[in-house]
């Protein structure tokens, strides 16, 4: 099965997601100084909030199966430039 569908390209959406993203990753720096791992939780929803306005950028989304936060890391993994920036799925939290 893919794991991606065509998806328009909805500015106004990409800035609400990207304005979530801030929002957690602003949740994140707070919580930091009493909780380890809720400021990691928080980190990572922002980092993927982000790596989904990214992909709305292009003009895609995620298929709602297992593993699609995954899917999403690797688009953006396989867009951005490498050397540059780095993106990984270090932080995704273990499973309860």
């Amino acid at each position: 099965m893919k794991q991606f569908k065509p998806h328009g390209v909805d500015w106004l959406q990409i800035d609400r997601f990207l304005a979530s993203a801030g929002k957690k990753l602003a949740s994140a720096q707070k919580i930091l100084a009493f909780d380890d791992e809720a400021c990691l939780q928080q980190a990572y929803e922002a980092m993927l909030k982000a790596a989904l306005g990214f992909m709305f950028s292009h003009g895609f989304r995620a298929r709602s199966q297992p593993g699609h936060h995954i899917a999403i890391v690797e688009f953006v993994r396989t867009r951005i430039d490498k050397k540059k920036y780095r993106l990984g799925d270090r932080l995704r939290p273990a499973p309860a």
